[in-house]
């Protein structure tokens, strides 16, 4: 498969979303921005590493869990059986779970789902170009690989000939190290530049944080879902205490 079809792979990959509790893909041409601009996407490379599932995982495999949200608290958990990440979200949020096998592979969370999106868009686009008030989604990227002598920045994939990092920053989010990317797309010049959140839940393993709306990172949705991340079973996933943007969908999960 050539680089570029592998890179197109995972481009619509990252738009995926899935309906609990049988995933269900969402639209793959949501637009990462009001004015439609394609998200910077990782690489061929980052491509392999994510999507190739021709090779069994050396993790144990085991079920992966999904606890029901406490009383009175909108927030449902979730532990990926093959890497241990945890992670906590709007328990009526589209949800696509790790595959259970493969190299790498990525948790898909968004606050919508196909329905909606067909009420709101035309062509696959959101309408006038606008993505709605309370439309967030989140990606959470395992790369499985990488080399354990290698940075997060140096360690994170890229196609040389697509984009770059354009700067970098250490800093720690919720509990976790992190290392924030900030990527410039060479396809489209006048794209803006797309954070990239990196972790390193093992020596030889990354985690990447992306969004499709990073001019919301600082919601209380998308920032509970960061300081809620788990990078290991041994490390508790904590359930946010704020109260998510008020459901697009149907929120049946609240009625209890």
């Amino acid at each position: 498969m050539s680089a570029k079809r592998l890179a197109l792979l995972l481009s619509f990959s990252a738009l995926l979303a899935a309906c609990a509790p049988q995933p269900v893909p969402a639209p793959t041409m949501i637009p990462a921005t009001a004015t439609a601009v394609p998200a910077i996407t990782p690489s061929a490379q980052a491509t392999e590493a994510a999507q190739a599932a021709s090779q069994p995982s050396a993790e144990v495999q085991s079920v992966p869990t999904t606890e029901q949200p406490a009383a009175k608290s909108p927030w449902i958990q979730y532990r990926d059986a093959r890497y241990g990440i945890g992670v906590a979200y709007p328990c009526w949020w589209a949800f696509h779970p790790m595959p259970a096998d493969g190299n790498g592979g990525a948790i898909g969370l968004r606050s919508f789902d196909e329905d909606y999106f067909r009420a709101h868009s035309v062509k696959g686009y959101w309408k006038d170009g606008i993505v709605p008030d309370g439309v967030f989604t989140a990606d959470l990227v395992v790369f499985d690989p990488v080399d354990p002598a290698k940075s997060n920045v140096d360690a994170y994939p890229l196609d040389p000939g697509m984009n770059a990092i354009a700067s970098s920053e250490d800093k720690v989010i919720g509990r976790n190290q992190a290392t924030v990317i900030q990527i410039k797309d060479f396809i489209n010049e006048k794209a803006p530049l797309t954070p990239v959140i990196l972790f390193r839940p093992a020596p030889d393993k990354l985690l990447a944080f992306v969004t499709q709306q990073p001019d919301r990172l600082d919601s209380p949705d998308l920032q509970g879902i960061l300081d809620s991340l788990s990078l290991s079973p041994d490390q508790p996933i904590l359930v946010p205490t704020v109260e998510p943007h008020p459901p697009l969908i149907n929120a049946a999960c609240l009625s209890r």
